[in-house]
């Protein structure tokens, strides 16, 4: 099957609302696998080193960046204790990391 890039796309809102019942809320937010409360989970890991902390950018990470560089300014959601916000800058790149957790 082709697809023409040319034909519109149906509308992805819809005349009926659907609500969430409690159920499909519940079952939506204890499927995370932070479970119901990601900043407690977070906050616990950060009372120690967490496992991802190794002290630098996970390589993967910077094998990737290698090959597609960003584009400035960057920002670094979920930056934990800044390895790739740091690295980022060395590189002469302007980056903003950010964190909820306050101890990361």
């Amino acid at each position: 099957m082709q697809i023409n890039p040319h034909t519109p796309l149906a509308p992805l809102t819809s005349s009926v609302r659907h609500e969430p019942s409690v159920n499909e809320t519940n079952r939506r937010f204890s499927m995370s696998r932070f479970g119901t409360d990601p900043l407690s989970f977070f906050n616990s890991v950060y009372d120690s080193i967490p496992p991802w902390d190794i002290g630098m950018p996970q390589p993967a990470m910077s094998d990737m960046l290698a090959k597609y560089p960003p584009l400035n300014p960057v920002l670094d959601v979920g930056c934990g204790s800044g390895d790739l916000s740091i690295y980022l800058a060395q590189l002469g790149h302007q980056v903003v990391g950010v964190d909820f957790v306050e101890t990361a």
